[in-house]
């Protein structure tokens, strides 16, 4: 096994950091691997999320909705999709339920789509379809 294939298995990694015949220097050249690998993660995670809250934020702009600052927000961010979507803000509480969440987000997207005069779109491949809606004239 090459060294980035050991640094990449996370028993392998423990192991190596708690072996006593490792040197410190590869005992923290593993942990900075680590550290940068988990720091990519983030920022890739940070950077598609700020697209999805923009693709939103303009979403409902089309729409005639004001989304205000619940789109940036993780969990908050459903209450302006549903007022652009013309939903009642009931179906909220059904997304604490775990059962309707992929029937209440078809549904709320699909009512996006008629609320911007598309053909309903059943949102299949819904990262597509965000970037669609959002940018489509």
């Amino acid at each position: 096994m090459t060294l980035l294939h050991q640094l990449l298995d996370v028993q392998s990694i423990d192991q190596f950091i708690q072996s006593a015949s490792a040197s410190w220097v590869l005992k923290a050249a593993a942990i900075g691997f680590i550290l940068a690998l988990l720091a990519m993660a983030f920022y890739f995670a940070l950077a598609a999320h700020l697209f999805y809250c923009f693709c939103l934020k303009r979403i409902c702009e089309r729409v005639g909705h004001d989304p205000g600052l619940l789109v940036w927000f993780p969990i908050l961010n459903i209450i302006p999709r549903l007022r652009a979507a013309k939903l009642p803000l009931w179906l909220l509480a059904l997304y604490l339920l775990v059962l309707p969440i992929p029937f209440i987000f078809v549904y709320n997207w699909m009512m996006l789509c008629e609320a911007l005069g598309l053909v309903v779109i059943v949102p299949l491949g819904f990262p597509v379809l965000v970037i669609y809606l959002a940018f489509a004239d």
